[in-house]
């Protein structure tokens, strides 16, 4: 019974599968933070974009 906690302790298998998902948990978390402080910017740059692109569009067919 030692050696079986012995073994399941030593044991670094799984190791580099949890420091990965570890990683993009938070890479997720800092991505959601960045959007919801940025959010409404990023709304208004591509908002404008849009329009800019229309008009040009509009521009051209006519």
């Amino acid at each position: 019974m030692k050696d079986l906690f012995k073994r399941i302790i030593l044991n670094e298998s799984g190791q580099g599968l949890v420091e990965y998902g570890l990683l993009i948990v938070l890479i997720i978390v800092v991505a959601v933070a960045a959007l919801t402080i940025f959010g409404d910017g990023i709304v208004g740059v591509f908002g404008g974009l849009d329009g800019e692109i229309n008009t040009a569009v509009d521009t051209i067919t006519e």
